[in-house]
């Protein structure tokens, strides 16, 4: 079945284009580094280069783009399950049945801005490396070429991606501010909220791990590659809290209503014990004294929930995911194999 007009207009700029080959996502995505791998080969013999493909140097370098092109491709069926599972989250939380979160609204990039998202990417590359500075006469003019069009497309995607989760992002802020039915004792509703955060944080430093792999020690020690994965390793984490914030405001708006309600009726409790010791009016004082040690336990749970939706697990996980990258780039340069 064909979709629709309005129905191809949600799609997302990845899935549009995809959608527009009429191939499955994953043979798209296999035909595409095929054919990148292909064009790497072709531009090669066009400068008389062939003696190359028996350096692992060779591959190390020019085979980095169509892997991580592939890459982004792969995971971002991934990171869409992922959001999805947050949209069932918050609906769980509406509090009247059949109301569902308007994703399509809140969730769905503009299309020019993805457009201008794509091109800030391949920009930033194209700044920060300065290719026009290249010695290409000494590598071959087409292989400059390939490798000015594959790592701006990377780059692109880059942009585009960092970009579509900022849009997710903005989408949890959005259901957040829907009016939500949330127990502060049980919040085990929110977990797939972290997970998702967590996961589209795994997602980018899996690219940034996968990609230190093809970089040598030399080039690692480049103030580019530093800023370049500077930047990508700060979106990474920007992109995580952000995702997570509009949630803690919910629960902690939960909790600092909960805390109102029992301080209040604590007072309450307390001022009328107050009035029947006064009065000795033993009866009430039994029941006010249970009234009064019943609110302040409540107070105490109160105080003592969490804020925010995730454990010690889920950031134990993020810490860890987090110091694959930097530990693989401490011993590609401390040990300075040539392999890696």
């Amino acid at each position: 079945m064909v979709p629709d007009r309005n129905e191809k207009s949600r799609l997302n700029l990845l899935r549009a284009v995809v959608n527009r080959s009429r191939l499955p996502w994953y043979l798209f995505t296999a035909l595409l580094t095929v054919t990148l791998l292909v064009l790497l080969i072709i531009t090669t013999v066009l400068d008389g280069m062939t003696a190359e493909f028996s350096r692992w140097d060779f591959w190390r370098e020019y085979v980095a783009g169509p892997v991580l092109i592939a890459y982004i491709f792969l995971i971002f069926p991934y990171m869409q399950h992922l959001s999805e599972k947050t949209t069932d989250a918050f609906r769980q939380l509406q509090p009247h049945e059949g109301t569902q979160p308007d994703r399509e609204k809140a969730s769905i990039p503009h299309r020019g801005r993805e457009w201008v998202a794509l091109a800030i990417g391949a920009l930033f590359w194209i700044l920060i490396t300065r290719p026009w500075d290249w010695r290409w006469v000494d590598e071959g003019l087409w292989l400059y070429l390939y490798t000015l069009i594959s790592a701006s497309l990377l780059f692109g995607l880059l942009g585009w991606l960092i970009y579509y989760a900022i849009i997710e992002s903005h989408h949890i802020h959005r259901l957040s501010r829907q009016e939500l039915k949330l127990d502060i004792f049980d919040t085990s509703a929110l977990i797939p909220i972290a997970r998702s955060s967590l996961g589209t944080s795994f997602a980018f430093i899996g690219g940034i791990s996968i990609s230190l792999i093809f970089q040598t020690v030399d080039s690692l020690l480049t103030w580019q590659n530093i800023t370049i994965y500077a930047v990508l390793v700060f979106a990474t984490l920007l992109i995580f809290f952000f995702s997570l914030w509009s949630t803690h405001r919910i629960m902690a708006m939960t909790k600092n209503n909960e805390l109102s309600i029992a301080s209040s009726q604590l007072e309450e409790a307390i001022r009328k014990l107050r009035d029947s010791t006064i009065h000795k009016s033993i009866e009430d004082s039994s029941s006010l004294h249970s009234a009064v040690a019943a609110w302040g336990t409540y107070e105490s749970r109160v105080r003592e929930t969490s804020e925010w939706p995730f454990n010690a697990n889920i950031l134990r996980r993020l810490a860890a995911s987090v110091l694959v990258p930097v530990l693989v780039y401490l011993i590609k340069v401390l040990v300075g194999t040539r392999f890696f």
